[in-house]
């Protein structure tokens, strides 16, 4: 893959991410930047970078030492003149306190968080409400299962659809998905759009999904789902995982491989916008169709047969 830097503000960038998976080592591009360089991109993997202590400046400063005192001489004898005496010497002044050195930066942590049954919500936050470009991938295993004298008759690799239904602020709804060429559009309405359609297996990072997320004020929720286009609905063998990534965020996914539900349509996650937040709500929920799903959320769309 190639990265256009080109124009870009961020002074931090993951150019591409290393993996090994089902055996193999695999390289994800990934192109995601941080405006405030290596103190935004360490937070990003759960770093925390301790605020610098200060030096104290200066050295206190010496007490002057009282000025000698004349003690009156004893009844009917001379004067004592005790301005002949050696002044006393002015205690010297205390050593500064060596400034504290400080604390050992925390080792990166690499693991991304898991939305599960038990652990099934996460909050994003920023500052502004805008959130950059927040980038939505599905993957999954692309080749059939199994192998012996049977191989001939099985059918072919799964084409696995990522899609999503989404809703703004007004109340209007649509469809971002492959089936029927209804791709999306990232700079306006609905701020969602799907980066072509994998049919093949031949594109090894699965399907991608961008969000707009500078105009999330202008979105209520979106829903992110995957369809089973062809092959044997199987959800337990395609090994599924959606990855959903946030600048400056940490990376949220979600697993499907310990389902085995024969219903061709899987509700992945639902983003919900809860007072400039994006509220991440791990589904996992399986239909017959896209109508039942549609139901089942209250999205209140028509439907009609559709191909690609």
């Amino acid at each position: 893959g190639v990265i256009d830097c080109h124009g870009r503000p961020e002074t931090a960038l993951i150019v591409a991410e290393v993996y090994r998976r089902q055996g193999q080592w695999k390289l994800r591009v990934v192109g995601q930047g941080f405006v405030g360089g290596l103190a935004a991109l360490a937070p990003h993997f759960g770093v925390e970078i301790s605020a610098p202590t200060p030096v104290p400046s200066g050295s206190p400063t010496p007490v002057p030492s009282p000025a000698p005192r004349r003690e009156p001489a004893p009844a009917g004898g001379p004067r004592l003149d005790m301005s002949r005496r050696p002044a006393p010497q002015p205690t010297p002044a205390p050593r500064p306190a060596p400034a504290p050195q400080p604390e050992p930066s925390k080792p990166l942590n690499l693991s991304k968080i898991s939305l599960t049954k038990q652990n099934s919500t996460i909050s994003l936050k920023k500052a502004d409400g805008k959130f950059g470009k927040i980038r939505v991938n599905l993957n999954w295993n692309q080749k059939p299962q199994g192998g012996g004298i049977m191989a001939a008759f099985r059918r072919s690799a799964v084409d696995l659809d990522l899609g999503c239904l989404i809703e703004d602020q007004y109340g209007k709804r649509t469809c971002v998905q492959a089936l029927g060429n209804t791709f999306g559009s990232y700079n306006y309405f609905p701020y969602a759009e799907l980066q072509g359609d994998d049919r093949t297996g031949a594109v090894s990072d699965g399907e991608w999904l961008d969000i707009n997320g500078e105009m999330w004020s202008e979105v209520n929720r979106i829903l992110i789902f995957a369809f089973i286009y062809e092959g044997v609905p199987d959800w337990q063998h395609t090994d599924a995982v959606v990855r959903l990534m946030v600048p400056d965020q940490p990376e949220i996914e979600v697993r499907l491989n310990e389902h085995g539900s024969r219903d061709p349509m899987c509700a992945l996650a639902l983003l919900e916008n809860d007072g400039g937040r994006i509220s991440v709500n791990r589904e996992v929920k399986f239909f017959k169709g896209h109508q039942f799903m549609d139901r089942f959320y209250n999205w209140g769309m028509n439907w009609r047969a559709g191909s690609k």
